[in-house]
């Protein structure tokens, strides 16, 4: 799974579809890039991103996935990989 290097302009759930969308600013065209899309488990519900792991290496996102009562998390390396 690939999460974009920096901080992401817009993270948002997707309910029907069980995962959270990631859209990334492209400065250099004055618009968001396509968002990148990644699995949760059922029923997502709340996100939040930052550093959890305290290495330095955003973008972190957590998940609440309410009907399993779990929270996926997606740990950055700093590289745009996780």
């Amino acid at each position: 799974m690939q999460i974009p290097i920096g901080h992401p302009d817009l993270l948002a759930v997707n309910q029907a579809s069980d995962n959270v969308s990631l859209a990334d600013w492209f400065a250099a065209r004055n618009a968001c890039k396509a968002p990148q899309t990644f699995a949760t488990g059922q029923g997502p519900s709340t996100v939040a991103s930052g550093d959890f792991n305290h290495r330095w290496q955003l973008p972190d996102a957590a998940v609440i996935n309410f009907y399993e009562n779990t929270v996926s998390t997606y740990f950055g390396d700093g590289k745009g990989a996780v």
